[in-house]
């Protein structure tokens, strides 16, 4: 290791002891790289708690989405190797490939390899085997031959989706391409000549490894099968071999000297693709992106988490320096924040000029004076609009506009037709097209961040009374499934002549398509199979009297981790949606009976 300043070192352990006892992470595996030596790299805790077996720099951790970046490599170089172009179509590759489409069969055709690695192929997240939700050991070819039994959830193009299948089958094709398993491709072409020896593919390859990190949630080890996404991040590698590959990208595809992947095609991963809004953070291909945090240079970064895992890296090509981070514990907050830390007091050591972001408020986000706006100019902007996790409405009452989030009526002010504050720390610009439709909204919420939010639907069409079908009452009820070993909830009820579903705290309208097929209007499809229900794909068994399965379990095993608070206030959440009183106050008693003391 080369001379790094011992504040630097000092600083971060610091930060990471305290990561560690809060988040109550078993074990981390920290490395700082430049372009020729690592300059730091430590290990603390645990990678068995069992066995009190502690991290070294040959311990493999699952990477997660991390996985995703190698993937985008491989491509370059295979483009590098001139067998596979960014425009190929997917169907050059694998023409038997289909995909259910409520937008016409001409979709498929237009699936390009940019389109798979941007993330812009209008796929879901995952099927109905091989994720966080499925118990089963299906092989990588058949959760690839399990995606055309999905629904795409936008046209192909039509705008950024984080999936994992797009990933997956560009995985799929390397595969073909080459004439190798895609692990062995990998090997061959990116991990061989970097050196790097502990890659592993899968829960499966990972257990061969007895320098293994066992993954752990909810401070148990993670109850999750084999999954099999190759292309999307079940990656297995070590702190000492993924910096070897962190200066490898730091080197813009060299090795020793040697340009291994064309630089152009290197660059070509850092660009935004399908947009021209010249945006200062965005996904490119594999990589994410962010222009904004120091001028002129480029940080690029990926993050990984799942599974009892949590990784991350960023490294910036200017002043040639990287942070790796591996954890095993999920979920975890936090690691991005300390790998950004620890970059950005590798870019001040280097000469990089930081200054800290000035804090977005709605003064800075909107400077346009309050104005009066008519009103029916404002009308094309109503309906709901949605972000992971959350969702706003758009509505005018009274001839006022008002917003609505997360449930909450806010009062807005207009300071132009698109930009909006209100009394509260919150504001709101919303982005039209070329018809002057919305199309999303960019909301400054109160902590200062901003998210974009995609335009979803308008609300007559959830408001007005549905077609309350009679053969849609047989689809009431409660739901669950597994999530790493811990239940998931959800209720489906009838409600104004719509069909809803609860899910994840979020309540969604289902729309029907066919017999037994819906989509909720974010493009999520709902298939009902008798008394199995696949929500986006996820597979949901109908329970038919829960609070007699709760009561069983607790009598027999209070302990047991199905009785946690959270997830019997997840049940008692789900029960109040089906206004059924009786079985709530028997979730209360049991609550009561097992949390005491935090009556």
């Amino acid at each position: 290791m080369t001379n790094i300043d011992r504040k630097i070192i000092d600083e971060l352990k610091e930060d990471i002891d305290g990561i560690i006892a809060e988040q109550h992470i078993p074990g981390l595996a920290i490395s700082l790289v430049d372009e020729k030596d690592i300059l730091w790299m430590d290990c603390f805790g645990y990678s068995n708690l069992e066995t009190k077996t502690k991290v070294n720099p040959e311990t493999i951790f699952n990477i997660q989405s991390i996985g995703k970046v190698f993937t985008a490599v491989g491509f370059m170089r295979a483009m590098t190797q001139g067998s596979i172009s960014l425009e190929d179509k997917l169907l050059d590759y694998y023409p038997d490939f289909t995909v259910n489409s409520r937008y016409g069969n001409p979709e498929v055709e237009k699936l390009t390899f940019r389109h798979l690695l941007s993330h812009y192929g209008g796929f879901t997240h995952r099927t109905k085997i091989g994720g966080e939700y499925d118990q089963s050991t299906p092989s990588f070819e058949e959760y690839i031959k399990s995606i055309p039994d999905t629904w795409l959830r936008y046209p192909v193009g039509d705008r950024f989706f984080y999936s994992n299948l797009g990933m997956s089958l560009t995985a799929y094709c390397l595969s073909k391409v080459s004439g190798l398993s895609f692990p062995e491709f990998i090997q061959k072409e990116i991990c061989d000549p970097l050196g790097i020896t502990t890659l592993a593919y899968g829960k499966e390859a990972s257990l061969r490894n007895p320098n293994r990190a066992v993954g752990y949630t909810s401070g148990r080890e993670a109850e999750y099968s084999n999954i099999i996404y190759y292309g999307a991040g079940v990656q297995f590698l070590s702190v000492m071999d993924m910096s070897k590959f962190v200066q490898f990208m730091i080197n813009e595809g060299k090795i020793i000297g040697k340009q291994h992947i064309s630089k152009e095609y290197i660059l070509e991963m850092a660009k935004e693709q399908f947009t021209t809004s010249d945006s200062k953070q965005y996904y490119g291909l594999g990589l994410i992106v962010d222009k904004e945090s120091i001028p002129n240079a480029e940080i690029l970064q990926h993050s990984g988490e799942g599974c009892g895992y949590n990784a991350y890296i960023t490294w910036n090509v200017k002043y040639k320096v990287g942070v790796i981070i591996l954890t095993n514990n999920h979920p975890t907050n936090g690691i991005p924040v300390l790998g950004n830390k620890a970059l950005q007091l590798l870019l001040k050591a280097r000469g990089a000029s930081i200054s800290p972001p000035e804090k977005i408020t709605p003064e800075t986000f909107i400077t346009k004076p309050k104005t009066k706006v008519d009103i029916q100019d404002l009308k094309k902007l109503e309906g709901y609009y949605a972000f992971p996790g959350a969702k706003f409405e758009f509505k005018i009452i009274e001839d006022k506009p008002i917003g609505f989030y997360q449930g909450n009526p806010i009062p807005l002010f207009s300071h132009s037709e698109i930009e909006f504050t209100a009394p509260v720390p919150i504001a709101i610009k919303f982005i039209l097209d070329k018809e002057q439709n919305p199309t999303g909204a960019d909301v400054l919420v109160a902590s200062g961040e901003v998210y974009r939010f995609e335009y979803q639907y308008k609300p007559e069409e959830v408001e007005a009374k549905g077609p309350n079908r009679t053969h849609w009452k047989k689809y009431e009820g409660i739901f669950e499934t597994t999530y790493l070993g811990d239940p998931v909830y959800s209720a489906i009820r009838l409600d104004n002549g719509h069909l809803k579903i609860l899910f994840d705290n979020q309540e969604e309208t289902l729309k029907e398509f066919n017999k037994n097929t819906f989509f909720a209007f974010d493009g999520r499809a709902a298939i009902f199979e008798k008394d199995i229900f696949y929500y986006d794909n996820i597979r949901l068994t109908r329970m038919l009297n829960p609070t007699e399965y709760v009561s069983k379990l607790c009598n027999s095993n209070p302990e047991h981790h199905y009785l946690s608070k959270n997830k019997l206030e997840e049940l008692y959440s789900n029960l109040k949606y089906l206004q059924r009183d009786n079985e709530m106050k028997k979730i209360t008693e049991i609550i009561q009976k097992l949390y005491p003391e935090e009556k």
